[in-house]
């Protein structure tokens, strides 16, 4: 007996020794994968935060540079030599009406300078920061929530964070704060969707709403969701409080923009890509000619199908890496996901109804809008049971984190200038990181069919 009770204890006592050193082991492994996902999103990332580094994404900057400088007060009007010092003759133009409805973010900015002390450019960055670092936190908060294992939340947290149309593009260009603050809001909605918390879909549709008119794309996923709720009373009021919001944000901010003298595009914006698709069909002079080219995914044409082709394949590359990883069953399709699949269909029609003419080359940045709902719809499915069965290979896991860090790369972010080449370079990252994720899936279920048998 006294053996019995000695070889027990000395068992507990090493065996909690040795789970104890186990978890430190883990915990130290996963504190060290955060930190260094944090130092590549950092470290590699272009900063064009100066006035003279504004020549790539300058016209949007310019805007909001202008309204961040004049708050209290709000502009007439843009000074377009922002970023090309080398012009010597250059007249203010008219503040563009889409730009001017998106003050709230950018005046809130500059009073937050000016009381500070500090100049605007250099605030937009740090509040760029802090929002990706917040929105990585709610992310991984929500995931957990799900009761998703740390390693799949570990790394879709990642993946949205180090995808190049979110952390990469904003903290290069930290003056987009508009967009930024959609998007939390975007995440906050999903969030509060997720776990049927209607105060965070409120709070949520309010800052997205003080983010971008593209808030409004959210009215028919929530009428929806409030609609399809059992506690009717509770959710029609919510639902009339966040249909308020959407709707009366958007003419708020639409009557502040013609305050300063912008004259609204946004009716002929949305039909752009119908003109665009006429100017196509119409078989007089050349066009006939064009309707015969195949789609060059590379192209720059925007006045051709091969222009077609391009502006699709930009458009679905921010979720590139989400195809090769989402997995869905019929169950998976509740409430809660066709809200999200809503949401998401509405936000990438914006830039799409637009057209290669209006949008061009931008458009994927402005579908990556809907990053937020794409990554609610794969916490929903049957993705992160997925994740966790694959994360049980060490050496799949290392070539997740591989694939996961390639489709990072963007050429216009990326500190290193790889020059004309670099275009193809990115479109050939997207194509590897897809690939090896769905080679890794197709690995995966065959093995556990073989493991079933």
């Amino acid at each position: 007996m006294v053996n019995s009770l000695a070889n027990l204890t000395f068992f507990l006592k090493h065996g909690f020794i040795y789970i104890s050193f186990y978890l430190k082991v883990q915990a130290l492994k996963i504190t060290g994968l955060v930190i260094f996902v944090i130092f590549f999103l950092f470290a590699p990332n272009k900063y064009l935060v100066t006035q003279n580094d504004m020549s790539i994404y300058r016209f949007d900057s310019v805007s909001y540079l202008e309204i961040a400088k004049n708050a209290p007060l709000l502009p007439t009007s843009i000074d377009v030599c922002i970023g090309h010092p080398e012009i010597s003759e250059c007249s203010a133009v008219k503040i563009p009406h889409h730009h001017a409805q998106r003050f709230i973010g950018p005046w809130l900015i500059g009073m937050f300078a000016k009381a500070l002390g500090i100049a605007a450019e250099h605030m937009f960055l740090v509040m760029s920061i802090l929002i990706i670092l917040l929105s990585a936190y709610l992310l991984f908060k929500m995931l957990q929530q799900q009761k998703i294992s740390l390693d799949a939340n570990i790394f879709i947290t990642s993946l949205y964070i180090l995808s190049p149309y979110v952390g990469r593009f904003y903290l290069a260009v930290p003056t987009y704060l508009p967009d930024l603050l959609f998007l939390l809001g975007s995440l906050i909605i999903v969030k509060g969707l997720i776990e049927e918390n209607f105060y965070q879909i409120t709070l949520g549709s309010l800052i997205a709403s003080a983010g971008r008119q593209t808030a409004v794309m959210w009215v028919p996923a929530l009428v929806y969701y409030f609609w399809k709720q059992r506690n009717k009373k509770a959710a029609r009021v919510y639902g009339v409080i966040n249909l308020l919001i959407l709707v009366g944000m958007y003419k708020f901010t639409s009557f502040e923009a013609e305050k300063m003298n912008a004259v609204s595009i946004n009716t002929k914006v949305m039909m752009g890509g119908m003109h665009w698709l006429l100017s196509i069909i119409n078989l007089e002079g050349n066009h006939f000619q064009e309707l015969a080219i195949p789609l060059n995914p590379m192209s720059s044409s925007q006045n051709t199908l091969m222009g077609l082709g391009g502006f699709i394949l930009r458009a679905i590359f921010p979720f590139l890496l989400l195809m090769g990883l989402i997995k869905f069953k019929i169950k998976d399709f509740n409430v809660k996901t066709k809200a999200l699949i809503l949401s998401f269909l509405a936000i990438i029609a914006q830039p799409l109804l637009a057209g290669p003419l209006i949008t061009g080359s931008t458009v994927g940045r402005l579908t990556a809008l809907a990053l937020p709902s794409a990554i609610g719809i794969m916490a929903l499915s049957q993705t992160p049971q997925l994740l966790k069965n694959i994360f049980k290979d060490k050496k799949l896991v290392y070539l997740m984190w591989i694939f996961l860090f390639i489709s990072s790369y963007h050429h216009r972010t990326f500190l290193v200038d790889l020059g004309l080449k670099a275009s193809p370079i990115f479109f050939i990252s997207q194509v590897i990181a897809l690939l090896g994720m769905l080679s890794i899936l197709t690995y995966e279920k065959r093995t556990l069919k073989l493991s079933i048998r």
